[in-house]
């Protein structure tokens, strides 16, 4: 019976867990202290400006880190532009310990042109 039980809630579960992700892009990012600083070598104080950076660095500069993924979406300096006018849905705990530098691995959730989610950690390698 106990078996039965664990297959069912397993069936349930199982279309949420395999659902590809269907926003406008997704992809991961090393927030590397290399992208805490603007071109110039100002520091940058805050998640939005770091995320900017960071894409300016994959695309423009070609200053990535290891773990930095493409997203085809953020490739132009006007792309870039939108993450000063995005929504930005972070918890704030994240926030602070991206900022701090106690949190570098990040997965990036592009919804649309006016909205985004980080969340902590690198996306899934097998996630749409």
């Amino acid at each position: 019976m106990k078996k039965i039980f664990i297959f069912a809630v397993f069936c349930l579960l199982w279309p949420s867990l395999s659902l590809p992700y269907d926003g406008l892009t997704l992809y991961g990012a090393h927030l590397s202290t290399q992208d805490k600083v603007n071109s110039t070598g100002t520091p940058l104080n805050t998640v939005r400006a770091i995320l900017q950076q960071d894409r300016a660095n994959y695309y423009k500069f070609n200053k990535r880190d290891p773990q930095d993924q493409p997203d085809g979406f953020f490739t132009t300096v006007d792309k870039r532009a939108l993450f000063q006018k995005m929504q930005i849905r972070i918890e704030p705990q994240l926030e602070k310990r991206i900022l701090n530098g106690s949190a570098q691995m990040v997965s990036v959730f592009v919804y649309d042109e006016n909205s985004m989610e980080v969340l902590e950690g690198l996306p899934n390698p097998n996630a749409d």
